[in-house]
């Protein structure tokens, strides 16, 4: 999808981050659906993009991590839906272990933020993907300060700290949200808070 960023694939040298899943038209231009779905939560959108890859021949293991993010994320923004999605449509093939997988997934996202015991930093790329795809579902920067946390990490390996840092300044100019959420801790004397700009 277009700018669901797949941090993954970073490794396999793509070199950066919002790689497009469907490579027809119709699903290229619809792909933002998910990744600004907190600006325009659409069910029925929602449901063409993952019954499209429902019907895949396979689903790229790459899309994993973010999707399972992405639905986790859904569970607490729009739980309604989440319900549908899970409970309430057949899937019949790559969505379906997935839809199984997701449900304990979301609880133990629901349990930790309850509980305030969002992790640290992200172990590996995968677990970027798993941020920015909460994010994408909510639009709450806190996904983003453990990708910021990540980064500034420094028992962290370095693919993983380089993933963080290109994919923290791209979608910090992607979504105006994160944008002011870091401009103001940076005003405020946050410094340890400011993300770098994308590479001109």
């Amino acid at each position: 999808m277009k700018k669901l960023f797949f941090i993954g694939l970073l490794v396999g040298g793509l070199c950066g981050c919002g790689v497009s899943l469907p490579e027809d038209t119709l699903h290229r231009e619809s792909s933002d659906v998910i990744s600004f779905y907190y600006q325009q939560p659409d069910l029925e959108k929602l449901l063409d993009e993952l019954t499209y890859l429902d019907e895949q021949p396979e689903l790229d293991p790459n899309i994993l991590a973010p999707l399972l993010g992405f639905l986790a994320g859904l569970s607490i923004s729009q739980p309604e839906q989440f319900e549908v999605l899970t409970q309430h449509v057949t899937w019949q093939r790559n969505m379906r272990p997935v839809m199984e997988k997701v449900i304990q997934v979301a609880s133990d996202l629901q349990k930790d933020i309850s509980a305030g015991k969002m992790p640290h930093a992200a172990k590996n790329p995968a677990g970027l993907d798993f941020m920015w795809g909460a994010f994408s579902a909510t639009g709450d920067p806190q996904f983003a300060e453990v990708v910021y946390r990540t980064l500034q990490d420094e028992q962290t390996d370095s693919i993983t700290r380089a993933a963080a840092e290109w994919s923290l300044a791209s979608q910090r100019e992607q979504h105006p949200v994160l944008e002011e959420w870091f401009s103001k801790k940076e005003t405020s004397g946050n410094e340890s808070l400011a993300v770098p700009s994308v590479a001109q």
